[in-house]
């Protein structure tokens, strides 16, 4: 499906594009809002500032998107593959990425607060002055991942696993922390809670 197509669909008030192959194509600034692209294939495609609130897109193809200041706010973005996609400063707020994978995505300055990123894989992605404030990233993998300037308040990272997290440069408050996790190459165990000065 092409640009067109699919921008003409829309507008006749069409949602459902399950299993489109929308791939490689520039959609940058199109609100595609409350739209169904479950199972979708959208590799390497522009979508940059483009309007995707509420849309579902579980289990996408999304790996290499261009999601450059998108808002995605409310989206369902369950099992999705975000390999390589750059999503600096788009707005993931109560997003619902559970399960995905974000190995090497650009998240600088991107907002995910309250994202639930349960059982996400962010392995090395660049979450620079990312603002993590209530998010659930339970179980997650951050291993290799920048955390520099990054707002973690009152995040829970029970069962995450971190290479290290940059005390000097991040902004940390209530930090919930249970059962193993790696920081610093130290372990630690059954911590309800670690308060960290700002």
């Amino acid at each position: 499906m092409n640009a067109e197509e699919l921008l003409r669909r829309y507008a006749s008030r069409e949602r459902d594009f399950e299993n489109v192959d929308l791939s490689g194509i520039d959609l940058s600034n199109v609100d595609l809002s409350d739209a169904k692209f479950i199972y979708a294939n959208f590799v390497r495609t522009k979508l940059i500032n483009a309007n995707l609130t509420n849309t579902k897109l579980d289990a996408a193809l999304l790996h290499g998107i261009e999601l450059r200041n998108a808002n995605l706010r409310d989206a369902d973005l369950l099992w999705v593959n975000l390999t390589l996609a750059d999503l600096s400063e788009a707005n993931l707020s109560n997003t619902r990425l559970y399960d995905a994978s974000l190995c090497d995505a650009n998240l600088t300055k991107a907002n995910l607060q309250n994202a639930d990123l349960t059982n996400a894989n962010l392995a090395c992605a660049d979450l620079t002055e990312a603002d993590l404030t209530n998010a659930d990233l339970t179980n997650a993998n951050l291993g290799g991942a920048d955390l520099t300037k990054a707002r973690l308040y009152n995040a829970n990272i029970t069962g995450t696993i971190l290479d290290s997290l940059p005390l000097n440069n991040g902004r940390f408050k209530s930090i919930k922390i249970d059962d193993i996790i790696t920081w610093e190459h130290l372990s630690f165990r059954s911590q309800s809670e670690v308060k960290i000065a700002e």
